[in-house]
């Protein structure tokens, strides 16, 4: 998973497109706002995102 906001300056989007692109089953999500510091700048939503990838990966490793 890939989660990074539009506003990013030194990590442009298409960045993140590409590789989503070339990775198998890549999952990248975009938030609104939070710049290059997302995980800093916007805590609770980006550990409530991470924190839900997470979770949803181990209920599909644990059912097979």
């Amino acid at each position: 998973m890939d989660y990074l906001p539009f506003d990013d300056r030194l990590t442009p989007l298409y960045f993140s497109q590409e590789l989503a692109v070339k990775i198998p089953a890549a999952k990248l999500l975009v938030a609104d706002k939070g710049g290059h510091a997302h995980s800093q700048t916007m805590t609770e939503e980006f550990n409530r995102v991470v924190i839900d990838y997470i979770m949803q990966q181990q209920r599909q490793f644990a059912s097979g």
